[in-house]
């Protein structure tokens, strides 16, 4: 009876690993059927297409201060330079806001044609909506631009704002004091001019703030830079 047992053992193990592997394949196979549809789906909605080609075109223009903010190489007071320029270039955008969408809408167009779209149009509307919006508006990329792309650029608008302000970009720009930051100051740059602004109520001598800021540039200009003090308080 024993033999009998252990001959039919192996079998019934290696059968049972094989309805278990089927049915994991046929569960795979079923979930990777509801993604696909689900991905097309969306790439053949109008919505999700405003919304892709807004997020890809707005984030090309932070993209390479992402990429730097990332990095370790970037000097605090460059990288706050180059949120300005971006900050810049976005409320530009939201003042030429048409152009801008055009912009978009012609990545749309393309993507509508790749995903056979016959159409690009708004989602139906009706009197009173919660759960998506209802701008007004008199044609479909019209709608795109007042329900996408303006709410989208005024909250990244928003964002930088919040995170880099006017004061806290003013504070940092002191950090151009620091002996290793030294050689991008001169008599006539905007830096001392901003740094100056700032912290004049608290200056003791604020006639002779340029002529002492350049007589701090020239005390560290021989030292050697990995000599040179990283923080304020060792360089004090």
């Amino acid at each position: 009876m024993g033999r009998i047992v252990n001959v039919f053992t192996p079998n019934a193990t290696t059968q049972q690993n094989s309805l278990v592997e089927s049915d994991l394949v046929v569960r795979t196979r079923l979930k990777a059927k509801t993604e696909s549809y689900g991905l097309l789906k969306r790439l053949t909605d109008s919505t999700f297409n405003a919304c892709f080609q807004t997020v890809l075109y707005l984030f090309g223009h932070v993209k390479a201060l992402s990429s730097k903010l990332q990095g370790s190489t970037l000097g605090v007071v460059t990288a706050y330079k180059m949120v300005e320029h971006v900050r810049y270039i976005l409320a530009n955008e939201r003042v030429h806001d048409d152009t801008a969408f055009n912009n978009v809408y012609k990545k749309m167009l393309v993507m509508a044609k790749i995903a056979s779209l016959p159409s690009i149009e708004p989602p139906r509307r009706c009197g009173l909506q919660t759960q998506r919006n209802n701008v007004d508006s008199d044609s479909s990329q019209q709608y795109f631009k007042r329900a996408v792309l303006l709410p989208f650029l005024d909250s990244l608008n928003q964002q930088l704002e919040m995170r880099f302000n006017s004061l806290s970009i003013q504070a940092v720009r002191a950090l151009a004091l620091l002996p290793l930051n030294t050689d991008s100051l001169h008599a006539d740059c905007d830096i001392i001019d901003n740094i100056f602004d700032h912290y004049k109520v608290d200056l003791p001598s604020p006639n002779t703030f340029k002529q002492e800021i350049m007589l701090w540039r020239q005390t560290w200009a021989n030292e050697a830079k990995p000599a040179l003090p990283l923080t304020i308080s060792s360089a004090l």
